[in-house]
Parts: structure tokens; C-alpha cells; sequence
């Protein structure tokens, strides 16, 4: 390439560099300009920041205003408000959504989750409040209205229930969400449940209980502990088994799997080998 070809093109790129740079220079310090909606939904309040050009908070209302519509028990209009009152046995998608959802966990919580509880939650007031004046007279008048076994969702989308007393709730209490935070807090803390709050008797739990019962200082060494302080000693199989289980992880990651953890099966003791699985 000639002499004078080479340095106009260095010139032109060097023009087309210094441009770019001024652009991304400016548009970086344009000031943010950030948008505020607030307003009243679902018997509260809500207020919405955010970092836009444009205001979406008629966008924001609508959606708010859809599930208000659909779900809301401060709604009377609202189509959960109108079941409850036998008005209807019709639902729209989100409804269905929900309640299939809330069935699901129903069924995997064995009755711990339900949404049938209302005549309860009535009873023993919001927030508790009410605690002392519930006895077991009340609560068995009341448990033949409870219960999601008394709901049915139809393939056609329609809800049955056993009984016209049956309400459904789509509630939480923020006291009682608050007591149970406190409470899983507390569980991790004393080594009772994981970070996946699932139940534990790991060595910190052990170490935990050891201190209250006999007052004495522990300490648990949990065995990763171990492992950490000593990777040098890890041999060949712990190395490759290491490598498998993190691509393993993120080919699962690569294909939209989210809230499973990769394990190690073991195929063969002699020889030894081993695969991986997603659960």
C-alpha cells in the first residue's frame, strides 16, 4: 500500500476514534433523568423510581389496576371478591395462575400453605390481635370451611368448592411475614435450616447446641472448611470432578435452568466413576 494511502487511512481512523470518544464522553455525562408515580392500589400505597426518558406510570397503573382487578381483596369489584361471594365461578388467567400455584405449593407443603383460611384469619383478627378470645370450640366450627381440598379448578377454568363458605385469600400479614423472617433468621443462625432453608444438622447447629446445654465455648469446622484450607492436597479427582460440576452448572445456567443445584452421581465403584445431575 502506498505511503500517502496508509497515512490517510491512520488519519481517518484516527478522526473516526476521536469522534466516537467525544460521543461517549457526552452521552456518559448527561445528566440522569429520573421518574417518579405514586399513587393508591390494593388498600396502600405505592411509589415507583426509576431512570427512563419517558413517564410509564400509566403503564405501572395498568398493570397495578389488572391485578387489583383480578386479585385484590380490598377490591369488591374484583373477580376473587365475587367468587368469594358465589357472584361467579369464572377466572381470568391471572387468577388461574395464582391459584393453580397456590394449590402446587398446598399440596407440597402438606396443608401449610393454604388459601382457604380466611375464616381464621377473621377470627384471630389481623395481626393476631384477636388471639385470646379464639378456642378450639371456634377453630373446629371454622376448619369446615378451610381447606384448598374444597377447591377445585376446572380444565374450563371455572373454581368448585365443596362449600359456599369456602373463601379463597390471596393475603399475607406483614406482622406475620415479619415473625417468620425473624424466625428463619433465628433457625440459620443456630444452624438449623441452610441458606436454602432446608432443614440441617450441620456442625454449627451441633456446636450451637453443645454451647446452650453444657455453657461451654464451640466452635463448629464444618468439613468445606477443611477442604479450603488445604486445596493443595487435593488430588486429581477432586480437581476434575471440580471442573465437571462448574460446567455442568454453566451449561444448566446456558439453558434457562434456575433453582436446581448440580450434584455428583456415582455410576461405578470399581472402576470408580461418577456424572453429573441437575435436581
Amino acid at each position: 500500500m502506498p505511503r500517502k494511502t496508509l497515512n490517510l487511512s491512520r488519519i481517518l481512523f484516527l478522526l473516526a476514534l476521536t469522534v466516537t470518544t467525544i460521543w461517549i464522553i457526552r452521552r456518559h455525562n448527561q445528566p440522569t433523568l429520573w421518574q417518579d408515580n405514586r399513587g393508591e392500589i390494593f388498600g396502600t400505597y405505592y411509589r415507583v423510581q426509576y431512570a427512563a426518558k419517558e413517564d410509564l406510570g400509566k403503564a405501572f397503573l395498568a398493570e397495578l389496576q389488572a391485578v387489583d382487578n383480578s386479585l385484590s381483596m380490598f377490591n369488591q369489584l374484583s373477580l376473587v371478591s365475587r367468587i368469594n361471594r358465589n357472584e361467579t365461578d369464572t377466572t381470568d388467567l391471572r387468577l388461574r395462575h395464582v391459584l393453580q400455584l397456590s394449590l402446587d405449593v398446598w399440596r407440597a407443603t402438606d396443608g401449610a400453605f393454604d388459601v382457604t383460611v380466611a375464616p381464621l384469619v377473621s377470627a384471630w383478627g389481623f395481626g393476631l390481635q384477636r388471639a385470646d378470645s379464639v378456642t378450639p370450640q371456634l377453630i373446629d366450627s371454622l376448619m369446615q370451611f378451610v381447606g384448598s381440598a374444597r377447591l377445585t379448578l376446572t380444565p374450563d377454568g371455572r373454581i368448585r368448592k365443596a362449600d359456599p363458605h369456602c373463601k379463597i385469600v390471596f393475603l399475607v400479614d406483614e406482622k406475620i411475614d415479619a415473625k417468620i423472617a425473624e424466625e428463619v433468621k433465628e433457625a440459620k443462625l443456630m444452624g438449623l435450616i441452610d441458606q436454602f432453608i432446608f432443614s440441617s444438622i450441620s456442625a454449627s447447629y451441633l456446636a450451637a447446641l453443645v454451647s446452650l446445654e453444657e455453657g461451654c465455648k464451640t466452635r463448629g469446622i464444618e468439613l468445606s472448611t477443611l477442604q479450603r484450607s488445604a486445596s493443595h492436597m487435593a488430588s486429581r479427582v477432586d480437581i476434575n470432578e471440580a471442573f465437571m460440576v462448574g460446567g455442568a452448572a454453566v451449561k444448566a445456567a446456558d439453558e434457562g435452568d434456575s433453582g436446581r443445584m448440580v450434584v455428583i452421581d456415582r455410576v461405578s465403584d470399581d472402576p470408580y466413576q461418577c456424572a453429573t445431575g441437575v435436581y
